[in-house]
């Protein structure tokens, strides 16, 4: 692992501390790193939405699993290119968040099949239930996750159009 201790100088003493690493293959080496270099913080992974890595240490996560319920977890955030999105939508003079009961979607349903077994079965029962719904559902469900949303090479819903859909939806299926 090569491990190159160098503790946070000024030690935070009584602040509070989180110590994120991504799911890697080196996750041994990364969870070590950060416990030598951020001895008083918590620690936490991101990026493990399948589930891989529930049972190393980690304080926290970035996606709940009921396998670990004794985890805390904080969900992130969006992506950088899908809060760009959303704050040139709010730019606009006429931006303002439409009350659940005028929206246009009761639901969305906006994912890749590829990031989770869950995912491919979820597509599958919204595909044969999605006709006779008489709720309105928008979906744009890839086969395939792709880094770059925007590009239009990918299956995706690019991120302008999936803020939109987000703003005009009263829940979202993923």
């Amino acid at each position: 692992c090569g491990l190159n201790c160098e503790t946070v100088d000024p030690p935070l003493l009584h602040e509070p501390c989180l110590a994120v690493t991504r799911h890697s293959i080196k996750m041994w080496c990364d969870l070590e790193h950060l416990k030598c270099n951020y001895p008083s913080c918590r620690t936490m992974i991101s990026n493990d939405e399948k589930c891989k890595r529930i049972h190393e240490p980690f304080d926290s996560r970035e996606y709940y699993t009921s396998a670990r319920p004794d985890l805390g977890y904080l969900p992130i955030g969006p992506r950088l290119d899908s809060w760009i999105s959303f704050q040139k939508i709010k730019e606009s003079n006429q931006f303002f968040i439409t009350p659940s009961s005028k929206r246009k979607f009761a639901f969305n349903a906006i994912f890749s099949q590829s990031t989770n077994m869950a995912r491919k079965k979820l597509a599958a029962a919204i595909e044969s239930q999605g006709a006779t719904s008489k709720l309105a559902m928008f979906t744009a469900i890839a086969k395939e996750w792709h880094s770059q949303a925007n590009n239009a090479r990918t299956e995706q819903l690019d991120t302008d159009h999936y803020m939109e859909v987000l703003l005009d939806s009263v829940f979202t299926l993923s």
